[in-house]
């Protein structure tokens, strides 16, 4: 993104961001983006502690099952939300796991982009990546 940089909006800068993750990046780029602490770990942090072993199962049994840390856009202080998510996801074939998981990587990159021309966008300034 450095090299395409400056983008002149928020918009071209979040597609440029869709089309090198999308079809420029291997999948490997994809797991190594993957394989930072998972979500449903950090939202046992916000879970009753009657649902926090359950987490901590499901989050095992997905990483054993598809070798990667399960992605979610979902907001970690939602952590019934995530459990059913996770639940819902381990049924999945590792196929539409991935694709799920880079969407839900995507959109969380889409937000950091958003965040970053938030606190941006009173300055003049061009944003370089």
């Amino acid at each position: 993104m450095i090299d395409t940089s400056p983008f002149s909006s928020l918009d071209h800068a979040t597609s440029f961001a869709r089309q090198l993750w999308f079809k420029e990046s291997c999948i490997q780029s994809w797991l190594d983006a993957f394989s930072g602490q998972s979500h449903v770990y950090r939202a046992i942090s916000h879970a009753p502690g009657s649902m926090m072993r359950e987490m901590l199962q499901w989050d095992r049994k997905y990483r054993a099952k598809f070798g990667f840390e399960f992605r979610t856009s979902t907001e970690t202080w939602c952590s019934q939300e995530i459990l059913d998510e996770v639940k819902s996801r381990y049924e999945n074939t590792l196929v539409v796991e991935l694709d799920i998981a880079a969407w839900e990587e995507f959109k969380l990159i889409a937000h950091g982009l958003e965040r970053l021309w938030d606190s941006k966008k009173d300055s003049d300034f061009v944003l370089f990546i």
